[in-house]
C-alpha cells in the first residue's frame, strides 16, 4: 500500500476532474451509439447540400455541351417520344462536328416511326455514339443496334432516403458476373483515352485515372449509416447545376443554328429537361421556401458526374475523401472532453457559454473549410458533444455543490436551534421596530393628507379671495379706458394700474402654476407672438418702479431678432417679468439691461416666413447685490430664497422655480452668474419659429354697440359682491343689451322665471343659494334648458371646473377677465355682432346720430308720468334711475332705448332734459 502523502494529491486530482472521467466518455459513448443508429444522418445530409449551395461558384466546364430536350422542342417536333428520322437527323448534324464523344440519355428500345431504317444507319455510322439502359430496377433494354455494337452504358442514379442524390454510380457487375460502365464513366473514359490517359487499377478497389486516385463508396463514409454501396459508388462532387454547361436545344440542332465548332472535340449528352418528363431528381440545390423543391434534369446529373471525372484526371480537382470510422470516433471523443473540461475550467455559466459558442463557431468554420478542399468531415456528433458535455459536466458541478452545501448545512444544524432562538428575538425586536414605524408612517400619511387637502382649500380660496377684486379692479380700468372724454394722462395712468394689476394676478397664477407643476399638469400652448410689443409692454410695466429708484433700464434687441415668432407668450412674459422684477427689486444704484439676440441663422426680414426652428437667447443683468455661491445650487428651487431676498422680505420664493420649469417646456435651459456686490446675470433659451407678420392675432378692436338690427337680448348678472354686478352692467348696458341683476341664487332663480333671460352670467360662491344649485335648478326645467348659463368664477382649479359641467353650466369664465374675451363668449353663444371702435361708421358716430334725431314724438309712446320721472332723473343726474325708467320701454322700441342708453352713458343729462321739458309743456 502506498503511504497516505503520495495518495492524497492522487486523490485531490481524481476529485478535481472526477466530472470531466465521467462526463467525456458518457456523452462521447452516447453520441457514437446515436451516430451508428443513423440518428444524426439527415442531419448530416442537410449540411453537405448547405456547404454545396454556399461554396463559391465554379467556372464553365468547356468540355461538355447539353442538347436539351423541352417541351417548346416537342411542341416544334410535334410528338414524344422523338421520330426516330428526326432524332437520326439531330445525329448527323451533332456528328458533322466531330466531336468526342456523345451520349443520348434517351431510352430508344422500341423504333419511333417514321425514320427508323435512317436511324439505324446513323446508329451504325457513329461509333463515338453511346446509347442508354436501366439495369437496376425496373429494367429498360437499350437500343438493339447500339446493344450489338456495344454501344451502350446504364442510365441508373443512386438515390438517399430523403429522394435526393449525392453519389454517383461509375459500375455495376450484373448477375452474369458482366460488369458495366455508368454513362458518365464510359463518355468520361473515351475523352481521356483521347487524351491518352487510361484507368489503372492500384490497390484493390482503388482506381488511378490521370491525377486522380478513385476510391469506392462504403455504406458508413461521411454522414451516411448502413447505406446501399453496390456496384462502384463515388461521393458526388457537384460543379453546380445547368448554369454551369453549355446548352443548345435540339430545335436549334435540327435548324443547324449552332456555331460550325461548338461541340469539336467536347462531350456531348442528349437528354430531356422538361419538367413535364420523368426524368428529374433531387439534388443537394433542391430547396424552396414556398415548399416545392427544384427539381434537376438527369442529364445535368450526368454532366456533373462527367465534369468531376474529367476534372479530377486531368486538373487535380478533390474528390469528396472521408475519415474512416475509428478517427471519427476518436473526433467525437475529443470534443466531448474539450466540453467537459471547460465546464470545469469556468465557474462561472457566461464564461462557460462563451467559449462554447466561439469553439463551436470556429468548429463550424473548419468543416466548410475542409469541405473546401475535399473532405466531408461530420460535424453534428462533435458539435452535438461539445454542448452537452459542458451542459452535463455543469450539472455534475452544480450537484457536486449541492452535496458540499448539505454538508455545511449538516454541520450549521448542530448549532442552528439556539442560533434560531437568537434570531426569533431580533426578530421579534425589529418588528416591534417595524410596527411602530408603520404607526408612524400612517400618522403621517393623514398628515400630508391633510396638509395636501388645506393646500388645495387655501390655493382655492386665495383664487378666489384676490381674483374677485381683481376682477373689479381690471373691469373698471377697461370701462374706464372706454371714456374718450379722458385725457392723455389719465389714460396712461389707467394703463399703469391695469398692467399693474395683470402683474398682481400674475403673481397669484405663479402659486397656481407651482401647484400644477408638482402635479405633473403644466402644459405648453403656442401661438403666433410679436415679440417686440412683448418686450415694449414689458419695458412700460417696469419703466416707473426703475425710474423711482433712479435705475437705467435699458432694453436692447438686436436686428437679427424675429419680430414676429411662434411661442407661449404667456410663459414667455411671465419669465421676464420674474427676472426683471428681482433685478429692479434688488438693484439700488446702476442699471438693469435686457439684451436679446438669436442663435441661430434666420432671416430678420419679416416678409419671409423662416420655418426653421431659432434659438433666442435673453439675458437679465444688473448691479445689484448679487449672490453667494454658495446659494446658487438651490436658486431654483421652490419656496427658496436668498438671504438678501429674505431680508427685503419681498417675494414668494416661486418665480425662479417657475421660470426654470418654464424655460425647459419650451425647450431651452436657464443658468445664473453672480458675483457678491457687482452684480447678476441671468442668461436663458428658448426654442422658437418665426412667423409672418400677417399670421399675428392682431389686438381686438374694442366693441362699443350690437350691430344694427340685433334683436334686445335680456342678460341676467348674478354675483354676491355689488361692484362685479356694477361692473358687468355697465359693460353690458353701454353695448346696449338689457340687463337685470341678482346677488344670490336664489334671487336669480326668481328673476330667471319673469325675466326669461337668453343668457346668464352666474357667479358660483354666493350666500342663500350658490351657483351649483341655481343652475341644477333651472336647467332641469324644460325651459331652463335653452337658457345659455356660462359661470363666473375666480377659481382656477381642474376640479371645481368639473363640478361646473356636472351642474349644467354651458361654459365659464375666469375673473379677472377682459371685456374682449367676456364679449366674444356671448358672441359665441348668442350669435351676435358688434360695432366696433374705428370702424368707417363707429357706433359712437351711430349713437349720436340716433340721439340727434330723437324728437318729443319718439317719446309720446311713454306715458306722461314716466316722462316727467325722466325729466326729474335727468334734473339729478340720476343715471341709475335713467337706466331703470329705460328698462320700462317697450322691446320694439330698439333705437328709442339705443339712444337713451347712449345719452344716459355720455352723462348728456341737458339732452335729456330739453326733450323730457319740451313734451311736459305741449
Amino acid at each position: 500500500m502506498l503511504p497516505n502523502p503520495i495518495l492524497r494529491p492522487l486523490q485531490r486530482s481524481i476529485g478535481q476532474w472526477r466530472g470531466v472521467l465521467i462526463t467525456a466518455p458518457s456523452i462521447a459513448g452516447l453520441a457514437i451509439l446515436a451516430n451508428s443508429v443513423g440518428l444524426f444522418q439527415m442531419l448530416e445530409w442537410a449540411t453537405l447540400d448547405l456547404y454545396f449551395r454556399q461554396r463559391p461558384s465554379e467556372p464553365i466546364d468547356e468540355r461538355i455541351v447539353i442538347v436539351r430536350v423541352d417541351e417548346y422542342d416537342i411542341k416544334q417536333i410535334g410528338k414524344w417520344p422523338i421520330p426516330d428520322a428526326v432524332l437520326a437527323k439531330a445525329l448527323d448534324h451533332l456528328k458533322a462536328q466531330q466531336p468526342q464523344a456523345i451520349g443520348l440519355d434517351i431510352y430508344r428500345d422500341l423504333p419511333v416511326q417514321p425514320g427508323h431504317q435512317k436511324l439505324e444507319q446513323v446508329f451504325k455510322s457513329t461509333p463515338n455514339l453511346i446509347g442508354v439502359e436501366k439495369v437496376v430496377g425496373n429494367n429498360v433494354a437499350p437500343a438493339p443496334t447500339l446493344s450489338k455494337l456495344g454501344q451502350v452504358a446504364f442510365a441508373d442514379l443512386v438515390l438517399d432516403a430523403d429522394g435526393k442524390v449525392r453519389r454517383g454510380l461509375m459500375s455495376v457487375k450484373l448477375e452474369e458476373n458482366q460488369t458495366k460502365l455508368s454513362l458518365s464513366a464510359r463518355l468520361s473514359l473515351m475523352y481521356l483515352q483521347a487524351k491518352g490517359i487510361t484507368l489503372q487499377t492500384k490497390k484493390p478497389g482503388e482506381l488511378q485515372l490521370g491525377k486522380a486516385v478513385f476510391t469506392p463508396f462504403r455504406g458508413n463514409d461521411g454522414g451516411y449509416v448502413r447505406a446501399n454501396y453496390g456496384g462502384y459508388q463515388v461521393l458526388l462532387n457537384y460543379r453546380g447545376l445547368e448554369n454551369k454547361f453549355h446548352q443548345i436545344s435540339i430545335t436549334d440542332v435540327l435548324a443547324n443554328r449552332i456555331s460550325p465548332d461548338l461541340l469539336r472535340d467536347r462531350i456531348v449528352l442528349i437528354g430531356a429537361t422538361g419538367q413535364s418528363f420523368n426524368d428529374l431528381f433531387l439534388t443537394p440545390y433542391s430547396r424552396s421556401s414556398l415548399g416545392t423543391a427544384k427539381q434537376t434534369p438527369g442529364v445535368v446529373i450526368h454532366a456533373n458526374l462527367i465534369s468531376q471525372t474529367l476534372s479530377a484526371a486531368l486538373e487535380g480537382r478533390a474528390l469528396i475523401k472521408v475519415w474512416p470510422e475509428p478517427l471519427e470516433c476518436w473526433w467525437i471523443f475529443f470534443w466531448s472532453t474539450c466540453g467537459a473540461i471547460l465546464a470545469s475550467i469556468f465557474p462561472l455559466k457566461r464564461y462557460t457559454l462563451g467559449s462554447i459558442f466561439l469553439l463551436g463557431c470556429g468548429l463550424s468554420s473548419g468543416y466548410y473549410l475542409a469541405f473546401l478542399n475535399g473532405w466531408w468531415i461530420p460535424g453534428v456528433p462533435s458539435l452535438l458533444v461539445l454542448v452537452g458535455s459542458a451542459v452535463v459536466n455543469t450539472g455534475y458541478i452544480l450537484i457536486e455543490n449541492l452535496h458540499i452545501s448539505h454538508k455545511k448545512l449538516e454541520d450549521y444544524s448542530r448549532t442552528l436551534e439556539e442560533k434560531v432562538k437568537e434570531r426569533t428575538v431580533e426578530l421579534e425586536r425589529k418588528k416591534d421596530e417595524l410596527e411602530q414605524q408603520a404607526i408612524e408612517l400612517a400618522k403621517a400619511k393623514e398628515i400630508a393628507v391633510a396638509a395636501n387637502a388645506a393646500k388645495s382649500a387655501f390655493l382655492a380660496n386665495m383664487s378666489h379671495e384676490l381674483r374677485t377684486p381683481l376682477n373689479a379692479i381690471l373691469g373698471f380700468t377697461q370701462l374706464m379706458a372706454r371714456d374718450a372724454s379722458l385725457s392723455k394722462e389719465n389714460q396712461e395712468y389707467i394703463g399703469i394700474i391695469n398692467r399693474s394689476g395683470e402683474h398682481l394676478l400674475s403673481l397669484i397664477n405663479d402659486v397656481l402654476e407651482m401647484s400644477k407643476i408638482e402635479l405633473g399638469r403644466l402644459e405648453l400652448n403656442e401661438n403666433n407672438l410679436d415679440l417686440y410689443n412683448l418686450i415694449d409692454t414689458v419695458k412700460e410695466l417696469f419703466q416707473l418702479k426703475a425710474e423711482s429708484k433712479g435705475l437705467e433700464l435699458i432694453f436692447d434687441v438686436e436686428m437679427d431678432v424675429p419680430q414676429y415668432i411662434i411661442t407661449d407668450g404667456k410663459k414667455l412674459r411671465q419669465i421676464l417679468i420674474n427676472l426683471l422684477s428681482n433685478s429692479i427689486k434688488f438693484t439700488e444704484r446702476g442699471s438693469v439691461i435686457l439684451h436679446v439676440k438669436t442663435l441661430s441663422e434666420s432671416s430678420p426680414n419679416n416678409a419671409k416666413l423662416n420655418q426653421k426652428d431659432s434659438t433666442l437667447l435673453f439675458e437679465v443683468q444688473d448691479t445689484g447685490f448679487g449672490i453667494a455661491p454658495e446659494e446658487i445650487n438651490s436658486l431654483f428651487e421652490a419656496f427658496v430664497q436668498t438671504e438678501t431676498g429674505r431680508k427685503s422680505q419681498q417675494g414668494t420664493g416661486l418665480g425662479l422655480a417657475i421660470s426654470k420649469q418654464f424655460v425647459e417646456q419650451m425647450g431651452g435651459k436657464i443658468s445664473v452668474q453672480s458675483q457678491v456686490g457687482k452684480g447678476t446675470i441671468f442668461t436663458f433659451s428658448i426654442q422658437v419659429q418665426a412667423a409672418l407678420a400677417t399670421e399675428n392675432i392682431k389686438a381686438e378692436p374694442t366693441a362699443i354697440a350690437l350691430a344694427p338690427n340685433t334683436p334686445k337680448y335680456r342678460i341676467l348678472v348674478v354675483d354676491d359682491r355689488y361692484e362685479n354686478r356694477l361692473l358687468l352692467i355697465k359693460l353690458l348696458e353701454s353695448i346696449g343689451f338689457f340687463v337685470r341683476e341678482a346677488s344670490n341664487g336664489e334671487e336669480a332663480i326668481a328673476i330667471w322665471s319673469d325675466f326669461e333671460p337668453h343668457l346668464i352670467w352666474m357667479d358660483i360662491k354666493m350666500p342663500v343659494m350658490d351657483g351649483y344649485e341655481a343652475t341644477k335648478i333651472i336647467k332641469a326645467t324644460p325651459q331652463g334648458k335653452s337658457t345659455i348659463i356660462i359661470a363666473l368664477t375666480a377659481s382656477a382649479l381642474k376640479h371645481e371646473r368639473e363640478f361646473m359641467s356636472e351642474a349644467g353650466y354651458d361654459d365659464f369664465l375666469l375673473k379677472p377677465f377682459s371685456e374682449n374675451l367676456l364679449l366674444n363668449k356671448m358672441a359665441e353663444y348668442l350669435s351676435i355682432s358688434y360695432v366696433y371702435a374705428g370702424e368707417e361708421k363707429t357706433d359712437s358716430q351711430a349713437s349720436k346720430n340716433l340721439y340727434s334725431a330723437l324728437t318729443i314724438e319718439d317719446l309720446c309712446v311713454m306715458s306722461s308720468s314716466w316722462v316727467q320721472e325722466l325729466y326729474d332723473a335727468a334734473l339729478t343726474c340720476d343715471d341709475g334711475q335713467i337706466m331703470e325708467l329705460i328698462k320700462e320701454i317697450p322691446q320694439s322700441n330698439t333705437n328709442l332705448v339705443r339712444a337713451l342708453t347712449d345719452l344716459a352713458h355720455d352723462f348728456r343729462f341737458d339732452v335729456l332734459i330739453d326733450l323730457s321739458m319740451k313734451l311736459i309743456n305741449e
